[in-house]
């Protein structure tokens, strides 16, 4: 049911003084949105955890590369390269705290 046929629908119970019955749909409707909303919120929750887990790997694999280059290149700046893993982090740490407010709210 969409939103004008509840309101129509409950009208319909007040008007024939069935006041417990348009309650009841009240409350059920409402549990619906909630319940509607809460699931909403998990989703993105759950993208946020699938986008951290994708700059974790990323992470991994470019300290990996950094550190078989510092072994070939023991006197090379890597200076690029660790610019580009902070910034990684500094990503990751938006998402975590981002997380973390939305966990915090629902």
């Amino acid at each position: 049911m969409n939103h004008l046929e509840v309101v129509k629908h409950v009208l319909d119970l007040v008007l024939a003084n069935e006041i417990v019955k348009a309650n009841e749909l009240l409350q059920k409707k409402h549990q619906e949105l909630k319940q509607q909303l809460v699931q909403g919120v998990r989703n993105e929750i759950s993208e946020i955890i699938k986008m951290m887990n994708r700059i974790d790997m990323e992470l991994m694999q470019f300290r990996l590369k950094k550190s078989q280059l510092e072994r070939l290149c023991p006197n090379a700046t890597m200076h690029s390269l660790d610019l580009y893993i902070d910034g990684l982090q500094q990503q990751r740490k938006k998402l975590a705290l981002e997380k973390s407010s939305m966990t915090k709210r629902y």
